[in-house]
């Protein structure tokens, strides 16, 4: 479709030529230089993608497995517990881990645990926090790599524990880890798991309000700088050539618009290169070109490690595909999602509702249905926290509701809910919980014995 709209020109620049479309359809955004290199492969990822019929896979995230090498003795057991009631456990790099490639003993947990959980019968999610590949610091050449984000009191830039997503060289240099990462491991792993992958922080109250962080984004770096002016350009925007990052210069109070609020960013003579004043958030012409940009960004990325995954491991009849995973309050263009069109990358499998989203699916079975794609939910016997369970009833009624809508994975959260040496409440709410247990399996038997649609 044609979008015809008035001529104007972005905030801080001279010139003046078209609007970019609002709303622009998920093929208009595929044939952006930017995405390019998936456009092709879009077409026939679609139409060969279809739903698998048949019984939902049951994944456990959260088993809180030794974060070291763990005797088999430790090991086994936990996992044992797990292999009455699910086809995929989760085998997770530790979000706190930096510069995974080079501590060995991190690797060697992660293996020991695949090949722990395939000798009893388990398949295995592989998941790792995409900064886990980065150096500890940004030191040296490193420093290219890593994204900046901005103070927003004093309007500063530097660098951050993030990559630099508007990179192209990092981008590079992040396949590259991911396949070195993959054959460090060097094991079979039947899934990717891609779990809350985002671009900045959601912030207090996000569940009921918009997000408003936009200055946690990691993507203020010189190089972001330069890809954002592609992009506009790439739009047909006036004055892209010059373009600099929008920020609010007028404070505004947390409330109903803004969960963070707004801070009053001043432009200083150190940071006027990079920013631009525009207190239109966020309907303003260059904040939502600002946040469609970063859209595209994140598919690139979540593309990238999804497609190192599936060269390495669809060696055979046993590789099940990528999912993405995220909280359904996350799932927003301000942290960097566009469900529509990461549901429709050739390499991403599942989309799935995440972490404290229960029966909150339909964005995600929506997005799914649009490119035939599989979609899921979570299950949670717990919530981080809270020393008191999910009432056996919620769980039951999550499960079914989640089935009979059509989900194809159901996650359940937390594994160490179902470690029978763990009888200890804890205040996390991660130790064994039998009634909850229970209420899983069930619905585990109730699954089983369901005809198969």
């Amino acid at each position: 479709m044609n979008h015809r709209l008035p001529r104007r020109a972005l905030p801080g620049t001279r010139a003046r030529c078209p609007q970019p479309p609002r709303g622009a359809a998920l093929a208009t955004l595929l044939t952006t230089a930017l995405l390019c290199p998936l456009a092709s492969a879009l077409g026939a990822a679609a139409e060969e993608a279809q739903p698998q019929p048949g019984r939902p896979l049951t994944t456990v995230a959260g088993t809180s497995l030794s974060y070291h090498v763990a005797s088999t003795e430790d090991l086994e057991p936990s996992l044992r517990d797990l292999v009455p009631y699910f086809d995929i456990v989760w085998v997770d790099v530790p979000t706190w881990d930096k510069d995974v490639l080079h501590f060995p003993g991190e690797i060697e947990r992660v293996t020991q645990t695949l090949d722990t959980a395939h000798r009893l019968g388990l398949k295995t999610a592989f998941c790792f926090p995409w900064a886990s590949l980065l150096p500890r610091e940004p030191q040296g050449e490193a420093e290219a790599l890593f994204g900046s984000r901005l103070d927003p009191e004093t309007g500063g830039l530097a660098p951050c524990h993030s990559w630099d997503y508007g990179s192209d060289a990092a981008l590079a240099e992040f396949r590259a880890r991911c396949r070195a990462l993959f054959a460090a491991v060097g094991r079979p792993a039947e899934m990717l798991m891609v779990d809350e992958q985002i671009l900045g922080e959601p912030g207090r109250d996000f569940w009921y309000r918009p997000i408003s962080t936009y200055w946690t984004s990691p993507t203020y770096s010189s190089a972001s700088l330069t890809s954002f002016r592609a992009f506009l350009a790439r739009k047909g925007l006036a004055g892209a050539e010059e373009a600099r990052f929008p920020v609010t210069t007028r404070s505004v109070e947390a409330g109903a618009r803004a969960n963070e609020g707004l801070p009053a960013v001043p432009i200083t003579d150190q940071n006027r290169d990079r920013l631009v004043a525009d207190d239109d958030w966020p309907a303003g012409e260059l904040w939502q070109a600002w946040y469609e940009w970063r859209t595209e960004l994140y598919a690139r990325w979540l593309e990238a490690a999804c497609d190192e995954a599936t060269r390495y491991w669809d060696q055979g009849d046993g590789w099940l595909g990528c999912c993405y995973v995220v909280p359904d309050t996350w799932a927003v263009k301000e942290l960097g999602q566009d469900l529509s069109l990461i549901a429709a990358l050739p390499h991403v499998d599942f989309v799935s509702a995440g972490y404290n989203s229960g029966t909150h699916f339909d964005w995600f079975r929506h997005a799914a249905s649009l490119v035939r794609k599989r979609w899921g939910t979570i299950v949670q016997l717990c919530t981080y926290g809270k020393r008191e369970g999910t009432p056996p009833d919620t769980i039951r009624q999550t499960f079914r509701t989640a089935v009979e809508a059509g989900a194809s994975l159901l996650h359940v959260y937390a594994g160490v809910n179902f470690f029978t040496r763990r009888k200890d409440p804890l205040d996390t709410g991660l130790y064994y919980m039998p009634e909850q247990v229970k209420a899983w399996q069930e619905s585990v038997e109730w699954l089983r014995a369901r005809p198969r649609p």
